[in-house]
């Protein structure tokens, strides 16, 4: 993996790395504001790329769970512009060479994925601004009701990547939302795997799958289990045992498939998943 160091300033260091088969760019920002007296300073970073993003439009998510239209108006101040991301934005430019005949129309995306809440702005065509840290001297009415001053060093996130993105032209409507390769790397930075070995022989044998919930081949692509808990209820009869903890209650989200993305990068544990039709399977 390569590193790079840079905007070592008083404020923010940056650390810029390759994601996951160098598949995506990640970038670390540790910001250190440590000011001798009350001052009104604002960190953020600046992405600008080559796409045309008509209109200065950008498209941010409400709560991790939908993406929503924005765009950037010169009659309101920036701060009017700002809008707050719980975990990433994008923009994206429909491509030239989109064939006239297709159902489908070509855009290339730029996608920011982030590690913890916080606002972005699109002030320029091809430009996103991410927030990093912030002080105020004053109270900014925004609920706080106080003004923001003290020193912590705040620690950040961020996935960078751009995708190829199909969307069906005969769609009277068409719903922001993010492809499955999208939304995959998206699970890996908020709820990373974590891996554990455990020096037990016998482990085995302690542990009998004597019933299966899903099938052998795993949950599809776009499917993505939320809780799992087990639970005793005296009203509800128990089949198969008579012990507690042995009822089993979960739930699933599906995320809505509406655009696909093409040419997309072979990874080992995605490949299985997107070389069969997303959402082909369905689980009984």
């Amino acid at each position: 993996m390569h590193q790079l160091l840079i905007g070592n300033n008083n404020y923010n260091k940056n650390n810029i790395s390759a994601g996951l088969q160098s598949q995506f760019i990640e970038i670390e920002n540790i910001a250190n504001i440590k000011v001798s007296r009350p001052t009104d300073i604002d960190i953020f970073m600046t992405i600008q790329t080559n796409l045309l993003n008509k209109d200065r439009v950008f498209y941010t998510d409400s709560n991790c769970f939908q993406f929503i239209q924005r765009q950037y108006y010169d009659k309101i101040p920036l701060q009017g512009n700002v809008y707050p991301v719980a975990c990433g934005a994008y923009i994206e430019q429909e491509m030239n060479d989109s064939d006239d005949r297709s159902h489908t129309k070509q855009y290339q995306r730029l996608n920011l994925f982030t590690s913890h809440p916080t606002g972005v702005v699109s002030p320029k065509v091809g430009q996103i601004n991410v927030w990093i840290d912030r002080r105020s001297s004053r109270d900014d009415s925004r609920g706080v009701q106080s003004n923001l001053d003290g020193e912590w060093i705040v620690k950040s996130q961020l996935h960078l990547f751009t995708e190829i993105i199909s969307v069906d032209k005969t769609q009277k409507i068409a719903i922001p939302s993010l492809s499955i390769f999208s939304q995959q790397i998206l699970n890996d930075l908020l709820r990373p795997i974590h891996r554990f070995y455990v020096n037990q022989p016998d482990l085995n044998n302690l542990l009998v799958t004597e019933y299966s919930l899903i099938p052998k081949s795993g949950l599809p692509c776009d499917y993505e289990l939320v809780t799992m808990k087990t639970f005793h209820n005296i009203k509800i009869p128990i089949k198969f045992h008579a012990a507690p903890n042995t009822q089993v209650g979960v739930i699933l989200r599906r995320h809505a498939p509406v655009c696909y993305a093409r040419n997309l990068p072979k990874i080992d544990f995605y490949s299985e998943c997107f070389n069969n039709h997303v959402g082909q399977n369905e689980v009984s």
